[in-house]
């Protein structure tokens, strides 16, 4: 009775990861064909766009702040093309790290933010050995995520200890899930979300891929990536 028992947990355990798997390869299927039908569309607006642009002084006033949103509405579309890219790319990996300017990096990462975004730098600057172009993604993804779904005011602040730097991220919202586990899942997302539910997944893949670490602390909602310091 007992081993017929185990026999049949064992097998249905076995066919959830199968079904598991299966799944998740047709979400990247379908994730990738999503990214490649959307290029053309998004393409042949910007150039659309850049045509009407040529002649934005002589168009009516109504005229002009639909061809605005229509430019904030190409953006977000952007975004989506290139989250989905970037989750894409991030399944192989990411390239050798250099070392940089911790506080430099994180300033320009926060560009287009300081309005909403207070930034607490480090009295005495360090390089830390990473990729730019990932770690100012994952520094905007974290930035992006509390101002909107958090409560401001917003906060990114560096620390330093012994041959760690830590960048962390904080708001005053909740979190509507149980562990830093769940909120990391592929296409897991909070029901008010209008995104991919991919920005956390990728922030934690990349964060792993450079040897950091990713964790969170709540009351205070504050998201913090560890990374080792060259000095």
């Amino acid at each position: 009775g007992f081993v017929a028992l185990g026999w049949i947990v064992a097998v249905s355990a076995l066919r959830a990861r199968r079904r598991k798997k299966a799944e998740d390869a047709q979400r990247l299927f379908t994730l990738q064909l999503l990214t490649h039908e959307l290029r053309t569309p998004a393409t042949s607006l910007r150039l659309s766009l850049e045509t009407l642009r040529s002649d934005f002084d002589q168009l009516p006033e109504t005229s002009q702040k639909a061809f605005l949103r229509m430019c904030e509405e190409l953006q977000r579309l952007d975004r989506v093309v290139e989250t989905s890219k970037t989750y894409l790319q991030s399944e192989k990996s990411i390239p050798s790290a250099q070392a940089h300017s911790v506080n430099q990096l994180v300033a320009k990462a926060l560009e287009g933010h300081t309005e909403y975004v207070t930034f607490t730098p480090l009295p005495l600057d360090r390089q830390v050995s990473l990729d730019p172009y990932w770690t100012e993604l994952c520094i905007r993804n974290l930035v992006e995520n509390a101002l909107a779904h958090g409560k401001p005011p917003v906060k990114v602040a560096l620390s330093h200890e012994r041959d760690t730097v830590m960048i962390s991220v904080e708001d005053q919202g909740s979190v509507a899930f149980s562990s830093l586990d769940e909120m990391t899942e592929p296409f897991r997302k909070d029901k008010k979300s209008r995104g991919l539910g991919l920005g956390l997944a990728i922030v934690r893949k990349v964060v792993h891929s450079m040897n950091g670490e990713l964790g969170l602390r709540t009351q205070p909602t504050s998201f913090f990536i560890k990374l080792r310091s060259s000095t």
